[in-house]
This record gives C-alpha cells, sequence and structure tokens, in this order.
C-alpha cells in the first residue's frame, strides 16, 4: 500500500499534505496555484482599472456640475469612506456564512449595475436636489460595495498563497498586493487623460466595459476556471 496522507491545519482547514509518493498530487497543486493566482492577479487589475476610473473621475463631474468642494469633501470624503469601511467589516462576516465564489460572483454583478446607474447620472447635467442625492447614494453604494470586493479578492490571494511553499509565501503575497497597487496608480494617472481626451461620458463608458469585463471574468473562473471553489480545497484523488 501507499504512503498515508498526513493532514495539516491551516486557518483555512482545506489544504492536504501528502507522502513522498504522491507526486502526482504535488504537480496538480502547483499547477492549480499558478492558474488561480493568475485569475486573481488578472481579475484585481481589471477590476482596479474599471473601479479606480470612476471613483477618481465623478468626484470631478460632481464638482463641475452639481455640488461645492466643501460638499463634495464631506459626502466623498468622509460618507463615502466610511461605507468602504462598513463594506470590508461585512465582506469578512459574509464570508463566514457565504462561499467565496457565490459571493463574488453576485458582488461583482452588483458593482457592474452601480456603475451603470452611475454612469447614467453624467446625463443630468442641470443642478437639482434629486441629482444631488442620487449622486451621494451612487458614491456611497459604489465605494461600499468596492470595499466588500477588497475584502474577497485579498483573501482569494490568501488562499492561493496558502497553496505556495512556506518559503516563499511572504513573498508570493507580497507580490499579489503589489499588483493591486500597481493598478490602482497606474490608472489614476490615466484616467484624467481618458476624460480629457474623449469627455465624461465616453470615459465612463469604457470604465463600465472594464468592470463589466471583470464581473464576466470572475463568474467564469468562479464556475468553470481555477477559482471554483472545489479547485481550491481539494486534490484529485490518485
Amino acid at each position: 500500500s501507499g504512503p498515508t496522507p498526513r493532514t495539516k491545519n491551516r486557518s483555512s482547514n482545506v489544504f492536504c499534505m501528502c507522502g513522498k509518493g504522491d507526486a502526482h498530487t504535488h504537480t496538480w497543486q502547483r499547477q492549480a496555484l499558478h492558474s488561480a493566482c493568475q485569475q486573481t492577479g488578472a481579475c484585481y487589475e481589471w477590476l482596479t482599472l474599471g473601479e479606480q476610473g470612476a471613483v477618481t473621475m465623478f468626484p470631478l463631474f460632481l464638482l463641475d456640475h452639481h455640488m461645492t468642494a466643501r460638499e463634495l469633501g464631506f459626502w466623498n470624503g468622509v460618507i463615502a469612506m466610511g461605507f468602504s469601511i462598513c463594506g470590508s467589516s461585512l465582506g469578512g462576516l459574509l464570508l463566514a456564512q457565504f462561499s467565496i465564489g457565490a459571493l463574488m460572483r453576485r458582488v461583482f454583478m452588483l458593482r457592474t449595475i452601480s456603475m451603470v446607474f452611475q454612469s447614467s447620472l453624467l446625463t443630468v447635467l442641470e443642478p437639482s436636489p434629486l441629482m444631488k442625492g442620487m449622486a451621494v447614494l451612487s458614491m456611497s453604494v459604489q465605494h461600499f460595495l468596492g470595499g466588500l470586493i477588497t475584502t474577497l479578492t485579498f483573501t482569494t490571494m490568501m488562499h492561493c498563497t496558502q497553496r505556495a511553499e512556506e518559503s516563499i509565501q511572504a513573498t508570493h503575497y507580497s507580490f499579489l498586493a503589489t499588483l493591486e497597487v500597481l493598478g490602482k496608480l497606474m490608472f489614476s494617472a490615466l484616467a484624467g487623460v481618458v476624460v480629457d481626451w474623449f469627455g465624461f461620458q465616453v470615459a465612463f463608458l469604457f470604465f463600465l466595459t472594464l468592470s463589466a469585463g471583470t464581473a464576466l471574468h470572475v463568474w467564469t473562473a468562479t464556475f468553470t476556471g481555477a477559482l471554483r471553489e472545489h479547485q481550491l480545497k481539494e486534490q484529485p484523488k490518485s
């Protein structure tokens, strides 16, 4: 008979280290890790592009047409940030009750719908109390979902990192986190240029396309790709 499997418990309670003879399992684990991390990195890069463009440029549109600098500083700098913190906190609670794949699919779809709503506000140029209220609602929802997505995405990164060898886990996670920051910094610098060249409406259509592509990517990855729940948690039978 073959070597007896030896289970090693981690915080996720889903990973299994097997005997020396189980080379096929270790090969599969490395392949799954590589594929899952590619999916995660690409997913968050695309998310960051669309999200960062909308989050950065929508307040500028409001400043031009609907709000004073003082009002915008309060609603976008205080209230919306509070919603972002609430979204991140809620993400941890939801992960204790639901699978990460199901949560990611639904939250990314909600994110795309919220961007459709926000983009539609760009057609209203006349100031009004109703428009101001809709704008505040849009910013709050966007930041709330952004905070929730951040928690889900970094949790997925942690799952990927736990599949790496212990000697490189810190480097592995740092690299994935660097991709997230890099995406934000790069597109923050480019979003303004896109708006100046093409205008708010065309620019937000581009941001919306990126977010919709991200939602489709996540839906596919969590159903049939490398981010399937059982593929992250299980190993094939020898």
